[in-house]
């Protein structure tokens, strides 16, 4: 009697990084229709954290673009500040 369901899944992030997920579920009940239902359950257990894990990584993509535009333009902001009060080519950060 099987009592208990194990569903692991590897992921390609790209760039050389995998990431697995796994879970391990208890079978509640006997027969075929517990364990195919216990099953279907631990792949979409590992789905769901997939989608999730995928959500925070581009999150964490769109703040750091957010972050880098925010510096390049009070970078060019500073740069036409120094460049309007008469400042040689030699105070500008670039």
């Amino acid at each position: 009697m099987v009592t208990k369901v194990i569903y692991a899944r590897l992921y390609n992030l790209g760039n050389y990084e995998n990431e697995r997920l796994e879970v391990e579920v208890t079978v509640e009940g006997d027969g075929e229709v517990a364990v195919a239902e216990a099953w279907a359950g631990a792949c979409q257990a590992v789905e769901d954290q997939h989608v999730a894990l995928e959500t925070a990584r581009a999150e964490a993509v769109r703040r750091q673009r957010e972050e880098y535009e925010r510096k390049r333009q009070e970078a060019a902001a500073k740069a036409v500040a120094t460049t309007r009060r008469g400042a040689a080519s030699d105070d500008l950060d670039f």
